[in-house]
């Protein structure tokens, strides 16, 4: 009896120090951040006596061709879409218990066993390996002594990593062109979180004549001074253009990985206007023009000159009447 009690106490202390492994272990992860630019290998470390799962942004990803020996994940020729938070668990152990009956007394312990508290890993069977004599000794166990299976596998987080890839920059936001008869301007925004990792270096912006039908050739793209743009600047005017035709434009950024996302937008440049046409809108203008606007502009330019005036004619006036023998009294002193 002393003995059974023993053992169960022993069991027992096992099964407690498991679960603590488990909590424990839990609060334990280590956080590993990387940036990698794009093109290039990773290996995330994840060794374990364990078998291991990896998770990649709350998704199981398909990892099995990728996985190493000791259970570290092989990233190769990264992409933006393998950034984000990698996660990787190991499946810890997990002892189950199946009680068998009471504790019996000393009167009703035949020896046997029986009334034991069993532990042992889940789904784990018998030695087969077992001599003969050691299973003649054994009797079979009942299915009452089985291990439970029922029990979900336990998948701790050891190692978290945060992958960051940086790559050249992404296409420039709100991009637009406002267009004259022989004026163009280039407006454009960078947003901070789309210049790839690394920090702009310029830009660049091309141009061509858009053509009217499939039977004319397409005319190459030309650069537009200056060739690197500043990448403080956040608008490029284009002069000597033709009036009424239909330009392309487009634009990019440039990082050190090389040249980003192109952004591509046609514009129209106005007609020229002709005499009868400049007449006739002055005439518009003129039919909507308020003469009162004209009536206190001049009232307020020629208050300011009568002002200006009244007071030139009376300092003349004072230097005039200033006494003649004061002035040289100041000159001797």
């Amino acid at each position: 009896m002393f003995a059974e009690r023993n053992l169960l106490s022993c069991l027992y202390n096992t099964l407690v120090f498991m679960q603590l492994l488990y909590v424990t272990r839990s609060f334990g992860v280590v956080y590993d951040e990387y940036v990698v630019d794009q093109g290039k290998n990773l290996t995330l470390p994840c060794r374990s006596p364990y078998p291991v799962m990896w998770v990649h942004e709350g998704r199981r990803d398909d990892f099995q061709q990728r996985f190493q020996s000791d259970g570290s994940l092989q990233l190769t020729n990264l992409t933006a879409k393998d950034g984000g938070k990698y996660t990787c668990s190991e499946l810890v152990p997990t002892f189950t218990t199946v009680q068998l009956g009471d504790i019996p007394s000393a009167e009703d312990s035949n020896g046997t066993g029986e009334g034991l508290l069993m532990f042992g890993p889940r789904n784990d069977t018998l030695n087969n390996s077992a001599s003969s004599s050691e299973e003649d000794e054994v009797s079979t166990p009942s299915p009452s002594q089985q291990f439970d299976s029922s029990a979900p596998d336990r998948y701790v987080q050891i190692r978290q990593f945060n992958v960051k890839v940086r790559t050249p920059p992404l296409a420039v936001s709100n991009f637009f062109v406002r267009a004259s008869t022989i004026i163009a301007v280039l407006v454009w925004e960078v947003m901070p979180n789309r210049t790839g990792g690394y920090a702009i270096r310029d830009f660049t912006a091309e141009m061509r004549k858009l053509r009217w039908s499939d039977e004319e050739d397409e005319q190459s793209w030309e650069t537009i001074d200056p060739r690197h743009i500043s990448p403080n600047a956040r608008q490029l005017e284009i002069y000597h253009l033709i009036p009424n035709t239909t330009y392309e434009f487009r634009i990019w950024a440039n990082n050190a990985l090389g040249a980003g996302e192109v952004v591509t937008i046609t514009a129209t440049t106005s007609p020229d206007m002709e005499e009868k046409d400049l007449i006739r809108r002055i005439m518009i203008d003129a039919q909507n023009f308020d003469t009162r606007v004209w009536i206190a502009a001049v009232g307020v330019v020629m208050g300011t000159l009568v002002i200006l005036t009244l007071g030139t004619c009376i300092v003349l006036y004072k230097e005039c009447r200033e006494p003649i023998g004061l002035s040289e009294t100041n000159d001797f002193f």
